[in-house]
């Protein structure tokens, strides 16, 4: 997580506020149940940072690399099997469907503690944020999942229209 301002116009600066990470459970999952398990811990560590924090955040913006996961989150959680409707519900409490965004997973940096990097290379870009937070929000990266081809998922198991949020 990470808190971005404007100090000037057009011009931001971003600080590092908090991370979080599992370690893979031993009972073997798909990569699309580890990548929604992942946007669990930021709904949750989302929902921890706004009730404890004396900030008043004026928007919050959740990532995801997950296309399968982005479309999960913007569907109803009833239409998919107990496992993905669960967590799919428990993220739409702690946060709105619309916050979350896809990001293209060249540049997420969230993914390089799950890589086995050491310590010292989590300096950098890591504690500062990816670049495009220092950019006006038009100028940020954004995937464009295949809502109609993503939502065909085995996890599915009645037909869902995706919600509305505006891009």
């Amino acid at each position: 997580m990470y808190v971005r301002w404007e100090v000037s116009e057009e011009k931001f600066d971003v600080r590092f506020l908090a991370a979080k990470s599992r370690v893979a459970p031993l009972k073997e999952l798909s990569i699309p149940r580890l990548e929604l398990q992942a946007a669990v811990l930021a709904a949750r560590l989302y929902k921890s940072i706004q009730s404890e924090s004396r900030i008043k955040f004026e928007k919050v913006i959740l990532f995801t690399d997950s296309q399968i996961v982005f479309v999960w989150i913007r569907s109803e959680s009833r239409a998919f099997k107990p496992f993905v409707s669960v967590r799919v519900g428990e993220i739409q409490s702690n946060s709105d469907p619309c916050q979350w965004r896809h990001i293209p997973v060249e540049i997420n940096i969230a993914d390089d503690v799950s890589r086995g990097i050491q310590v010292e290379q989590l300096e950098g870009q890591w504690q500062r944020g990816p670049n495009f937070l220092y950019l006006p929000e038009s100028e940020w990266p954004h995937g464009t999942p295949d809502y109609k081809k993503e939502a065909k998922d085995v996890e599915e198991i009645t037909s869902s229209e995706t919600g509305k949020c505006l891009p």
